[in-house]
């Protein structure tokens, strides 16, 4: 009588490779695994996709709540300064004129820094306004190159030349700070000719010549790299 293992190799060595894989599917089920790891794996692609699309419009929202404001880096600091009145001033420096209810807010970022001893004074902190209106802001913002030339009103805390330093910048999300530095390093390195913000919209251009495009995420840029 034959033994057991001739028979199962002689019913192997009857079936070809395919059939060998369709019998073993059957028997263990396995068709049916394979479709619901299929199926499971076409719902986690979904849900990311759905997340990723989330994320997106949530970014969107905390960007468009940040386009009133301005930053300026560069601006002195005193101890006792009022933060509303000095962007009243850099504003009329700016050639805009301001009430103080056109400012919604304004404040220093970050802790106060103290000098340490036989060291220079820290760089002073940045100030973020923010205005109540938009047409504000960007008027302020169009004026901005004026800052570093004009001189402060009479009763301003701010000195002759105290802006020459001053910088104004769109109040961006640590995804578009992020965004704008590689952006810039590509400019740096020669593969974009142009990198700005407009309305908290980052742009680029490639040449001169070429056509602006606008950069959502980190992934637009790839396509200059």
């Amino acid at each position: 009588m034959p033994e057991l293992s001739d028979l199962k190799a002689g019913l192997l060595a009857m079936l070809g490779d395919a059939e060998i894989r369709a019998t073993l599917r059957e028997l263990f089920g396995l068709e049916e695994k394979e479709k619901e790891i299929r199926e499971l794996k076409e719902e986690v692609a979904a849900s990311k996709l759905v997340i990723s699309q989330q994320e997106e419009r949530l970014a969107d929202l905390e960007q468009y709540s940040r386009r009133n404001c301005l930053n300026f880096t560069g601006v002195p600091e005193s101890r006792d300064e009022n933060t509303v009145q000095l962007a009243i001033d850099l504003a009329k420096m700016a050639n805009v004129k301001l009430e103080r209810a056109d400012i919604d807010r304004a404040h220093r970022v970050g802790r106060p820094r103290e000098a340490a001893p036989n060291q220079p004074a820290p760089s002073p902190r940045t100030l973020v306004v923010k205005y109540v209106s938009y047409l504000k802001r960007e008027a302020v913002w169009f004026g901005r190159k004026q800052l570093r030339q004009a001189k402060p009103p009479r009763s301003s805390g701010l000195t002759d030349g105290a802006t020459k330093e001053v910088f104004v910048q769109e109040n961006l999300t640590r995804k578009n700070q992020e965004i704008m530095y590689l952006a810039r390093q590509l400019k740096r390195a020669g593969k974009l000719w142009a990198v700005w913000s407009d309305g908290c919209v980052l742009k680029v251009k490639q040449s001169q010549q070429s056509a602006t495009v606008r950069l959502r995420c980190k992934t637009d840029l790839r396509r200059f790299e």
